[in-house]
């Protein structure tokens, strides 16, 4: 987390920004981010691999047209 706070400097009305950060947050949050994207790549292949699965055993089901007809409907 970061934030910005006022000190006074030499003169009493005289402030000076001064950074504060917090680094094991944004060290926390990268690696929340890290799992989630591993774990979400990993569903996504196997749902990918599922669906090829699936359209490769709807295809073998389905006869075959020749190739020298043409079905006309009327």
């Amino acid at each position: 987390m970061v934030g910005i706070t006022l000190s006074l400097s030499q003169g009493w009305r005289t402030a000076e920004p001064v950074i504060k950060a917090t680094h094991l947050l944004l060290f926390r949050t990268a690696c929340c981010f890290e799992v989630a994207t591993l774990l979400l790549g990993a569903a996504k292949a196997d749902a990918q691999n599922a669906t090829e699965i699936a359209t490769i055993a709807h295809r073998t089901d389905q006869p075959h047209k020749p190739n020298g007809f043409v079905t006309v409907v009327m």
